[in-house]
């Protein structure tokens, strides 16, 4: 599970869904997530819900909060942390 903060809301990404309490912004992570996938190859991807999730706070200017990844970020390759 990966928690981030999309204008001052907290969201989670967790097996590739998103949950907020806001339904708003819920729908519209949901729809981003949709849309970002169709968009190329995710399938060689080690931990796509990190990768949904900065692709999201990087679109709408949020922040990572934490994350309780399968992989651990300093094992992807060409990332820095």
């Amino acid at each position: 599970m990966i928690r981030v903060q999309i204008a001052g809301q907290e969201c989670r990404m967790d097996d590739g869904e998103w949950t907020s309490r806001n339904p708003v912004l819920q729908r519209t992570l949901r729809v981003f997530h949709r849309d970002w996938m169709a968009k190329g190859p995710h399938g060689q991807d080690p931990d796509p819900d990190l990768s949904a999730a900065e692709a999201a706070v990087k679109a709408m200017n949020g922040k990572i909060l934490s994350l309780d990844a399968h992989v651990s970020p300093e094992t992807i390759q060409g990332r820095d942390y």
